[in-house]
């Protein structure tokens, strides 16, 4: 027991030369963490230009538009989306062939994968997918009211096995660092995915409370 209030004096100590806290308080880090799967998959479609050559002849068998609307058929088809496809960019022939970028939005990761199996839609298009996570500003305030459950309950455990109690909650320092940099979707697309990826939520708080006699 005697070692335990020692912990606890230097707790304080510490706390007091780091954050001004005074004797009568009591500072504590809430953090939360859980896993969120993604849940929109963008596709990217490069469909491609396709051309034969002949004795040195290059001929346009079929222009990316027309090679676009057969993979937009294709989608409908195979009943995989009736979405349209949004263009996002066009390549020139400097870079070896001639084509364009399109995207596709999904919600259903089964869909997703589904398409960029697809070997008739892989014949006209190079399909890769980026996971999209929701990060919206209502997520955002659920995982920092968690976080500062998590602190109040620290602070009451803490509090009690030394003798005392929490009362009014004096400074919230939000320390959740990786928040602007924590980004709604992968860095970059990818081939396939075999499942849904998972990313771990991470979000901390440094909460000070009053200390008082029980």
């Amino acid at each position: 027991m005697k070692t335990f209030f020692i912990f606890i004096a230097g707790l304080f100590l510490c706390t007091n030369s780091f954050g001004q806290v005074k004797e009568n308080q009591i500072r504590v880090v809430g953090s939360y963490k859980e896993i969120l799967k993604a849940k929109t998959f963008e596709i990217n479609f490069f469909v491609k230009e396709i051309n034969t050559t002949t004795e040195g002849q290059t001929k346009v068998i079929k222009t990316y538009e027309v090679a676009k609307k057969e993979v937009q058929e294709l989608l409908k088809t195979e009943q995989l989306s009736k979405s349209e496809l949004i263009f996002k960019s066009a390549q020139s022939p400097n870079f070896g062939r001639r084509g364009a970028n399109y995207t596709l939005t999904i919600t259903d990761f089964e869909k997703a994968n589904q398409i960029v199996l697809n070997e008739k839609i892989g014949k006209l298009a190079e399909l890769n997918i980026r996971y999209i996570y929701d990060f919206n500003d209502e997520y955002l305030d659920f995982l920092s009211q968690k976080a500062l459950e998590k602190a109040k309950s620290k602070a009451e455990f803490l509090a009690g096995k030394a003798g005392k109690k929490i009362g009014k909650l004096i400074i919230i320092d939000d320390n959740t660092l990786n928040k602007s940099s924590v980004f709604g979707s992968s860095s970059s697309y990818a081939p396939k995915i075999d499942k849904n990826p998972e990313y771990e939520v991470h979000y901390d708080l440094n909460v000070t409370y009053e200390l008082l006699d029980k």
